[in-house]
């Protein structure tokens, strides 16, 4: 049996698997930036070999959520838990980060509760297998 996913998932799972792309590549930039004297450029990242592997480093850790989101694009329900799951640990390191100055943490917090409060939907509940 071949359900649907609705909109709104496809829509989750495209989101994840981009934020995961401009984590990865930001993330080994602000590690290269920490590392040397803070006049690291943004394409230097791309040409030095300590950048990529950093950079290849940053999507081996975010691999699962690139699995997660392929499957629950597909319909597992182990995935929207998985998920679930990782959100809300998000959603303590975002408090942690708020705590410390990071302001914008408070809209990462109200997206990733819109998306845990869409996922737990029953009507979005049945749609899994």
């Amino acid at each position: 049996m071949n359900k649907e996913m609705p909109l709104g998932v496809k829509i989750i799972s495209i989101l994840v698997i981009i934020s995961v792309f401009v984590e990865g590549i930001y993330g080994g930039w602000a590690a290269i930036r920490s590392l040397s004297d803070n006049s690291f450029s943004f394409i230097q990242l791309f040409s030095s070999s300590v950048g990529v592997f950093i950079i290849i480093l940053s999507f081996l850790i975010s691999l699962p959520f690139i699995i997660i989101s392929i499957f629950l694009w597909k319909g597992k329900n182990w995935a929207r838990i998985l998920l679930i799951i990782l959100l809300t640990l998000t959603i303590i390191w975002d408090i942690y980060s708020l705590f410390k100055g990071g302001i914008y943490s408070i809209i990462e917090i109200i997206l990733v509760i819109i998306i845990i409060y869409y996922l737990m939907k029953k009507d979005i509940k049945e749609k899994f297998s």
